[in-house]
């Protein structure tokens, strides 16, 4: 069916261009073409550069692969960029019934309790799809977020910490301490993601955000307000930090492992630390969103990934923690990367922003989003 949606601009270009939209288009006349109903088409709406892909014949080689042995045409949406604008974005269709399309989204592990809250989330039952079964990690198995997997199936797993240019430091930069230093001054983005920001500032005040009350956190958000206030943070950003250290108007941020690890292939000025108070850790998932028409389809696209050499293709293109046992044997050369496979110890320094009550996460969220000025 050959269905997969050619991109006109590489992902390097697509970052420097500041887009994520234009990958998701010229697939529908395709689809057309292929004819029928039913589960042989579905649409996957992800984050830009958050899939393997092909510079030289502008494809998604996993998804060809995927097409080929299955005959389901897919269309892959890099249309997210933040969270909290994600969702927005999905509100108004989901409390209708409808995905706008969509057969598969990715949601961070709060959003996943958010959605499911709310009803808006097709049950899927991921242990229940063989390769997952087999092969997801046993640590993402009973997340708190949805207990035995009934709603989401991990895609990646990823680290928050800093981001930061080593020319511009002076060197490498090993503490938040260090990131909020007067020398730094209106050189600092911080994340549009609570979660990320929050739980650093959390650190740096002695607090556990996988264990922290909702005063400590709305501590935390003073906190960041009063650093806004001084002039330590430059701004606040989603996917498009990288732009601010790219082009120097930022020094340093707090970012994502994987994708910094991205940035630095073509930047080795670019590097990534977890601080010595702490780090983050999160999961992105795959969910079917209510009122997916594909919802068989979306069901056999993340039994797929779940064999460890295709997710291997993955690992080698994003750089981040793969939630899939074995993936290790097919990356050997990538085996010893500390981002991609971190040790014991550097997993115990992580911590999981705790999932909030309903009440808990309106109050945070209200406080950030003033502090912000969004």
């Amino acid at each position: 069916m050959g269905g997969v949606t050619r991109a006109t601009l590489t992902r390097r270009a697509l970052l420097r261009r500041g887009g994520g939209a234009a990958l998701g288009l010229g697939l529908l006349p395709q689809l057309a073409a292929c004819g029928g109903g039913g589960d042989d088409r579905l649409v996957f709406s992800s984050w830009p550069e958050y899939i393997d892909f092909d510079d030289r014949t502008k494809t998604y080689p996993t998804l060809e692969r995927f097409e080929r042995q299955q005959g389901i045409a897919v269309e892959f949406r890099p249309e997210i960029t933040d969270y909290v604008e994600y969702f927005g974005k999905l509100r108004p269709l989901l409390a209708t019934g409808e995905s706008g399309g969509r057969d598969i989204i990715v949601a961070v592990d709060w959003l996943v309790a958010r959605l499911r809250r709310l009803g808006w989330l097709e049950r899927l039952d991921a242990l229940e799809l063989p390769n997952v079964r087999r092969n997801l990690v046993d640590r993402l198995r009973d997340p708190d977020f949805d207990p035995d997997r009934h709603w989401s199936v991990p895609w990646e797993v990823g680290h928050t910490g800093l981001v930061y240019r080593r020319d511009q430091v002076g060197g490498e930069l090993e503490s938040l301490a260090d990131a909020l230093s007067p020398r730094f001054r209106g050189r600092l983005v911080m994340q549009t993601e609570m979660r990320d920001t929050v739980g650093l500032i959390l650190f740096t005040m002695g607090e556990d955000p996988e264990h922290a009350s909702l005063d400590a956190a709305l501590a935390a958000v003073e906190r960041v307000e009063q650093l806004v206030k001084d002039g330590q943070v430059r701004s606040f950003a989603g996917f498009d930090y990288r732009t601010a250290l790219s082009s120097g108007d930022a020094w340093i941020a707090m970012g994502w492992s994987g994708d910094a690890a991205q940035t630095a292939l073509d930047d080795p000025r670019i590097a990534f630390s977890r601080p010595a108070e702490g780090h983050i850790v999160w999961t992105d998932n795959l969910c079917i969103p209510v009122g997916a028409k594909h919802r068989d389809a979306a069901r056999r696209l993340m039994d797929f990934y779940y064999q460890p050499k295709v997710h291997a293709a993955l690992t080698r293109a994003l750089f981040y923690v793969p939630p899939v046992r074995g993936v290790d044997k097919y990356v050997p050369e990538l085996a010893a990367n500390p981002l991609i496979f971190p040790d014991e110890q550097t997993t115990a320094r992580g911590r999981v922003f705790r999932t909030l009550t309903p009440d808990e996460e309106t109050q945070l969220d209200e406080a950030f989003q003033r502090v912000i000025g969004a």
